[in-house]
């Protein structure tokens, strides 16, 4: 993403197609993120860090459940979308977490969803956030995992598919992370590690489908610059808006762990 500081026709256009990627992302994933933070039992009164909030939706919703005696601190490279929340239990900050690091310690819940595969220290991060909880506090980490993609994929998805996979381990983008996740957090020191791992099926012009055409079409220039045609991806777009077909999409793991009490 980046920052909607322009003002003009382009910039609008651009912000305009981000909401739509993100509400599709939310649309798709927060079901399942709402059950981890129901098995936690996310409370009232409690602090709570949300790290890489994109759209919102999951800020909003710990804001509610923390009520007027918790805090959520929310912190992303581009807050356009969590500036527009006004929640009064809310602190956006726009910050690099590479370079200016977590914003305090002591947290009740730490959450951060689709955000450390794309860090190159996210090992020493997932330790940094671990150390930021207290003690009691709870982890919760939500990443991909592509081997669905890589195994069940054929045709002309398997071909976008393969080409985007292929970028991301040359630009070190971890797209396996999801299932070295458990032990990341073991060796973080973290307690009651417990990993969810869901792996959806999802017909053709659905949310999903539209999800996954939203991202290939912002990659798209990644795409070509990688290998990838224009035709596979007009035959990946066919395939995606068609309703009688059925589609694997990528794992997504939800993990959560439990600081030592002091």
């Amino acid at each position: 993403m980046g920052d909607n500081g322009g003002g003009g026709a382009e910039t609008y256009l651009l912000g305009r197609e981000e909401r739509r990627r993100l509400e599709l992302l939310e649309q798709c994933l927060d079901p399942m993120t709402t059950r981890s933070l129901d098995a936690i039992g996310v409370d009232e009164g409690w602090r709570c860090l949300e790290l890489g909030g994109g759209g919102g939706s999951i800020t909003r919703m710990l804001c509610e459940r923390v009520g007027p005696a918790g805090r959520v601190t929310a912190v992303d490279l581009d807050t356009r979308f969590l500036d527009e929340l006004g929640e009064d239990n809310l602190d956006v900050q726009r910050r690099d977490l590479l370079i200016d690091g977590l914003p305090g310690d002591g947290y009740d819940l730490i959450h951060a969803r689709l955000l450390l595969m794309w860090l190159p220290t996210r090992e020493k991060f997932l330790e940094e956030m671990a150390a930021a909880l207290r003690p009691g506090g709870w982890l919760l980490v939500e990443d991909m995992d592509v081997f669905p993609l890589t195994t069940l994929a054929e045709g002309a998805l398997a071909q976008v598919w393969g080409t985007v996979i292929g970028a991301f381990e040359a630009a070190n983008v971890a797209a396996t992370l999801g299932r070295q996740l458990p032990d990341l957090f073991d060796r973080a020191g973290l307690e009651a590690v417990e990993p969810v791992c869901h792996v959806p099926m999802f017909r053709g012009d659905s949310p999903f489908s539209a999800m996954f055409m939203a991202s290939v079409a912002q990659m798209r220039p990644f795409i070509v610059a990688s290998g990838g045609t224009e035709e596979q991806i007009a035959e990946f777009e066919r395939e995606m808006a068609d309703s009688t077909q059925w589609f694997s999409g990528f794992a997504f793991y939800s993990v959560r762990g439990r600081a030592p009490a002091a």
